[in-house]
């Protein structure tokens, strides 16, 4: 979790109602905004509780200073907390900046990865009308993030550095900063600092600004006054950085202190051929990627090279389309001067609707030139190493994925929730269609199923639903079948359900979930036998049946054959056993006379055995279940 104070206007002019309005996206539809709050207010109703905001505000007007704090509280993509959870870390935050009293309304936006709260919140007490400034409000802000997470279990978010300048990482600060995290090139700061021990050993060397300025050029490297310090400079390049970043050394009064006042290189010094020169490199090394970077080069400079001629070629078009038309308009103007029929009133009339249709003419050739221009440009667009490096991923190269990830500033967090976790190799699987972002996260959207891919960790929305199933097999594809799945356990849970339900042959690293699976497992191939069971008695069952029917239809044809049909509870009681009949593999059924009719029942191979034994006429008994017990028969029966 994030938050943050967005900046104010320099004058200090914001409109509450203006802001109010922009976080409950009243101009677009409130698909967006799916939490909403308004506290400390006398009314329910939005509209009525924002004109109650500014009324309060219009009762300080000794004031100057900005009345409105607007505070942005960001989640990590794929965490929502619930709505119960918001209202306490909307009332932390506010207390932790000292505006828990003061109105405000609040409002959830997920139109982005990372759902984020806006709280627009009244600097003016309600009760005293004072404004309250706030100073060095960002510390407490972050103190709170910290006691929010621990307190909601949610992700843990690197926010203010508090180490020490030794323990911190090497990424840059400021605008360089930004520069290396959008564009993934070094800056020209880093570029610089990383050259600072020849530079240094120079200066420790130098006794005259000359000798200083010679080290710096043989790095194609220049120092300039600038306002009232200096600065490092690339000398062909507008690119500059202070040169006390080299150290304190470098500032202006140490180096006016040891070499005196300052003094420009000569142009000897500006001519002297440079060992290197800074050329924006790629932020990362390797023969592959030195390749992709080569590429990226050639691809940009034959883009700008057609897009400068398609631009040049229409620009000549319609300089030309431009001369015709005026060559056109002075000869149709030079026509009606020297028409004698025209009269001079006429004459002005035709000249105004000349000049009318001139203009619409030269209009239209202009909207048709800026049209060829709008479509050069969309056509060839010259993308930046980043974006370009976003495409080459999006085709499945997996060097271009690599170093997007490597270049990312990404914060170090805890364990994800909701994610299956592996070795990342790099893979896109581009028959999904994914999405890759700057940072190297991989977005697919399966089965209603919104998958994230970091490289390590295949993070699923679930809070949003989705097909888990469809998460499982995704991550069968990039990690194996022994998964290691990290979340809450309503979401393991779904997971080894999912995993068993739609017969994914996997195993999970955490024990209890693949106790729980074995479990499962057993259970369904339990129902899945007993299905089999019943599937096939209803098999042997249609084939007695059949058999049925083909004996009553011989029947017909001939006198000595009785009636057949199937056995009945109903037809429980004495019978006369008629023998046994194979009608296929596995399949035999025993006839009992009755009534004058041959019923059929099925029986086992063993009785069959059995029954081989013993005399056709035989009496016996069947009970409602089918089963046979023979009775003793008299002496002499049969005789």
């Amino acid at each position: 979790m994030i938050a943050k104070k967005a900046p104010r206007r320099k004058d200090n002019k914001s409109s509450f109602g203006a802001l109010a309005k922009y976080i409950m996206r009243e101009e677009k539809t409130n698909e967006e905004v799916e939490y909403s709050r308004i506290t400390n207010c006398g009314f329910d109703s939005f509209d009525l509780a924002v004109k109650e905001i500014e009324a309060t505000q219009a009762r300080n007007t000794r004031s100057k200073a900005d009345k409105t704090y607007h505070l942005i509280i960001s989640f990590p993509a794929g965490e929502r907390p619930t709505n119960d959870q918001l209202k306490d870390i909307e009332d932390e935050m506010c207390k932790a900046v000292g505006l828990g009293d003061h109105q405000r309304v609040s409002a959830l936006h997920t139109d982005t990865d990372n759902v984020h709260l806006h709280v627009a919140i009244n600097k003016i007490h309600p009760l005293s009308h004072r404004n309250v400034e706030l100073l060095r409000d960002h510390y407490r802000i972050d103190e709170a993030c910290s006691l929010l997470e621990e307190r909601h279990g949610l992700q843990r978010d690197n926010r203010i550095d508090r180490t020490n300048s030794k323990e911190r990482d090497s990424r840059e600060t400021g605008r360089a900063g930004d520069m290396e995290a959008h564009s993934g090139l070094d800056s020209f700061k880093r570029w610089v600092k990383d050259r600072k021990e020849p530079l240094q050993q120079a200066l420790e060397k130098a006794t005259s600004w000359d000798e200083l300025h010679k080290a710096f050029a043989a790095h194609d490297l220049e120092i300039r006054q600038r306002g009232a310090g200096l600065v490092v400079s690339a000398r062909n390049q507008k690119a500059f950085t202070k040169a006390s970043d080299l150290g304190r050394e470098f500032s202006k009064g140490q180096l006016e202190s040891k070499l005196g006042q300052y003094q420009e290189p000569t142009e000897q010094i500006r001519q002297q051929e440079p060992a290197e020169s800074y050329r924006k490199p790629p932020q990362h090394d390797g023969a592959e990627r030195s390749e992709l970077w080569e590429k990226f080069q050639r691809e940009k400079h034959e883009t700008i090279a057609v897009k400068r001629q398609l631009l040049q070629a229409v620009k000549e078009q319609r300089q030309a389309e431009l001369d015709r038309q005026r060559k056109d308009y002075a000869a149709r103007k030079e026509a009606i001067k020297r028409d004698t029929l025209l009269k001079g009133k006429q004459k002005r009339e035709v000249y105004q609707k000349l000049a009318k249709n001139h203009k619409a003419r030269s209009a239209a050739a202009f909207q048709s030139y800026r049209q060829q221009v709008d479509k050069i440009h969309d056509t060839h667009q010259i993308k930046g190493w980043l974006e370009w490096l976003v495409d080459r991923a999006t085709e499945g190269n997996t060097t271009a994925l690599t170093m997007l990830r490597s270049a990312a500033r990404r914060p170090q967090k805890g364990a994800e929730r909701f994610a299956f976790m592996g070795s990342d190799q790099g893979q896109v699987f581009t028959p999904l269609e994914p999405t890759v972002q700057a940072n190297g996260d991989v977005l697919y959207t399966v089965s209603g199923a919104r998958i994230r891919d970091t490289g390590e960790r295949l993070r699923l929305d679930a809070d949003q639903g989705g097909d888990v199933a469809a998460a499982i097999r995704l991550a069968r594809e990039k990690y194996g079948d022994h998964l290691s799945v990290d979340g809450d356990e309503k979401f393991k849970q779904a997971v080894v359900e999912a995993a068993v339900a739609s017969g994914q042959a996997v195993t999970f690293a955490d024990p209890a979930m693949e106790q729980r699976r074995q479990i499962l497992q057993e259970l369904v191939n339990a129902k899945t036998e007993g299905e089999k069971e019943r599937e096939q008695e209803k098999g042997r069952a249609d084939e007695v049946q059949a058999w049925i029917n083909k004996r009553n239809e011989t029947r017909l044809k001939t006198y000595d054959i009785m009636e057949h049909r199937k056995f009945t509870e109903s037809d429980a009681g004495p019978a006369i056993y008629k023998g046994s009949r194979k009608i296929s593999e596995g399949l035999t059924v025993g006839l009992y006379e009755k009534s004058g009719t041959m019923l059929v029942l099925p029986i086992t191979e063993r009785q069959a055995e059995r029954f081989k034994r013993l005399p056709v006429g035989t009496p016996v008994k069947l009970n409602k279940r089918g089963h046979v017990q023979f009775q003793k028969q008299e002496r002499g029966h049969g005789r």
